[in-house]
């Protein structure tokens, strides 16, 4: 059974109602899942997945502008989302891979590099994204995600999301996928900062080779919106018959580094880039 088709099970057999902002959900509070490496994307007969909304979602976080209002050309629903100075909260890209702060040295996810770099033990190399200021009446774009964390263990690359809110049907299934894909670049990097035998092709951390470990999605409110339930009994009926895996061309540290710069690489290159750009 697939990690999504196990959280819709548990959603259905042991959500309970409630009504923020006077909305009826089905909610499941303090929920965990973990993922298997590479495990990212999914399809189901009842609810088809938008393989092209992924990617440009991705995208447009990697772009890091929260001024960026392509990303409402492919969901509408973010037309509704803009703060009061036009910008959106929720663009991911602006904490993770960009930086206000020249005294710090870099982005994020430059420190998370870098920390584990320094000290493959590090319980320190976090990102965060959810911030005071969103806290504020009326803002109908709060940051939906704390924060990522990062742990090098037994020389496995692992990740923890902590999000305060999360819709299971349409919001999980993209979070995973970016979150993921964030999870296998900053894996990436620090196999290309510690390349010891290139003559072969093996990549190394500190000596020794780095694995891609597990990713732990943590959830305060896992939820499902009244107007998804039919189609959640209908995920949890079909089950593994209605399910579809879908396979992501991995990535390379060159293939993020031009994703996260801009860069040009030969098409021969790059197939995440390809896959992600067609």
């Amino acid at each position: 059974m697939s990690t999504f088709l196990k959280i819709y099970n548990d959603l259905f057999a042991y959500g309970k109602p409630c009504a923020p902002r006077g909305e009826e959900i089905k909610e499941l509070e303090n929920y965990q899942a973990t993922f298997a490496p590479y495990e990212r994307l999914s399809s189901f007969r009842a609810r088809i997945l938008n393989l092209g909304y992924c990617k440009q979602e991705f995208l447009w976080y990697l772009r890091g502008d929260r001024y960026d209002t392509s990303i409402e050309e492919h969901a509408k629903m973010w037309q509704k989302l803009r703060d009061v100075d036009g910008g959106f909260n929720s663009n991911y890209g602006q904490y993770l891979f960009k930086t206000d702060e020249p005294r710090r040295g870099g982005s994020q996810l430059e420190w998370v590099v870098d920390e584990l770099t320094r000290d493959p033990h590090s319980r320190r190399a976090c990102m965060v994204l959810l911030s005071p200021s969103h806290l504020r009446e009326n803002n109908v774009d709060v940051v939906c995600t704390y924060a990522i964390s990062f742990r090098v263990r037994d020389f496995k690359l692992n990740m923890s999301v902590s999000m305060r809110s999360n819709d299971a049907i349409f919001g999980l299934t993209n979070d995973v996928f970016c979150f993921s894909m964030i999870h296998e670049m900053v894996f990436e990097l620090l196999r290309y900062d510690w390349i010891n035998t290139p003559e072969d092709n093996v990549l190394h951390y500190l000596g020794r080779t780095l694995e891609l470990g597990t990713y732990t999605h943590k959830v305060d409110s896992l939820h499902v919106y009244q107007r998804h339930y039919d189609m959640l009994r209908a995920l949890v009926s079909e089950g593994v018959d209605g399910y579809e895996h879908i396979e992501v061309p991995r990535g390379d540290a060159r293939q993020f580094a031009a994703l996260l710069t801009g860069g040009v690489l030969n098409s021969f290159d790059a197939p995440l880039i390809n896959w992600l750009t067609q």
